[in-house]
């Protein structure tokens, strides 16, 4: 069974104003399918592709109070 864990990642990308900043938590078991997913959410919810979105920051969630997304927190909470 693969083990997911949570991943906090943050970054810029592009909108009609200049770029914009954003945090987002995804489950993933490690770093590079948590930055695949990030594409893939921003990238279909803001019709963005790749090069306009920056990632400065992916990191392993320790605290399950950090978690501000609702649902990642209640899936968290109901594995532990």
């Amino acid at each position: 069974m693969i083990t997911q864990k949570v991943f906090k990642v943050a970054g810029v990308m592009k909108s009609s104003f200049g770029w914009q900043r954003f945090t987002k938590y995804v489950l993933a078991p490690n770093e590079k399918v948590a930055l695949e997913r990030i594409y893939s959410i921003i990238g279909s919810k803001h019709r963005l592709k790749r090069f306009q979105i920056k990632i400065q920051e992916i990191k392993p969630v320790e605290n399950t109070e950090e978690i501000q997304d609702p649902i990642i927190r209640s899936f968290v909470e109901q594995k532990v």
